[in-house]
C-alpha cells in the first residue's frame, strides 16, 4: 500500500483507514477530534458511511497523534463520507484508536442493543459540542 499524506479529504470510504482523525472547531474556539473506529469495506453502507468516535480531547490547535494517544472515546456514531465531501473536513492523521471499544453502539460489529447512533455531516460539530463541552483542555 502507498504511503498516505495528511492532510487529505477522502473522496470514498476506501480512502480511509481505523485510526485516521480530523479535527472539529468548537464554538468556543477550541478544537475536538473525531476518530474513525470502524470502515465496512464490502455490503450496506460501505460506500456512504463509517464509524467514529469523538475522543476526549480539546486543545487550543488540531490535534496531533500523540495529542490523542491514550484518550477515551465518549461516544461514537455512523457518520457519512460527506463529513468531507460536503463539510470540508480534513483527515490530519491516523493513530491508535483511542481508548477501549464502545460496545452497542456499532451496527458493523452487530451491535447487540440494534441501536446506533447516526451523525449527519452537519450534526458532528454540535454532537462533539455536547461530548466536550464540560471538558478542559
Amino acid at each position: 500500500m502507498a504511503s498516505r499524506q495528511f492532510p487529505f479529504t477522502p473522496a470514498r470510504t476506501a480512502d480511509l483507514e481505523v485510526g485516521d482523525f480530523w479535527a472539529v472547531q468548537l464554538t468556543d474556539g477550541r478544537f475536538g477530534c473525531y476518530q474513525v473506529t470502524d470502515v465496512r469495506r464490502s455490503g450496506p453502507l460501505s460506500r456512504a458511511a463509517f464509524y467514529a468516535g469523538i475522543v476526549d480531547w480539546t486543545g487550543a490547535q488540531p490535534p496531533s497523534a500523540d495529542d490523542i494517544l491514550g484518550r477515551d472515546l465518549l461516544t461514537q456514531g455512523l457518520t457519512p463520507l460527506a463529513v468531507f465531501t460536503k463539510g470540508g473536513a480534513k483527515v490530519i492523521g491516523n493513530g491508535s484508536v483511542a481508548g477501549p471499544p464502545l460496545d452497542g453502539d456499532n451496527l458493523f460489529q452487530g451491535s447487540s442493543s440494534g441501536v446506533s447512533r447516526v451523525w449527519g455531516w452537519q450534526a458532528v460539530v454540535g454532537a462533539a459540542e455536547r461530548a466536550l463541552a464540560a471538558r478542559s483542555p
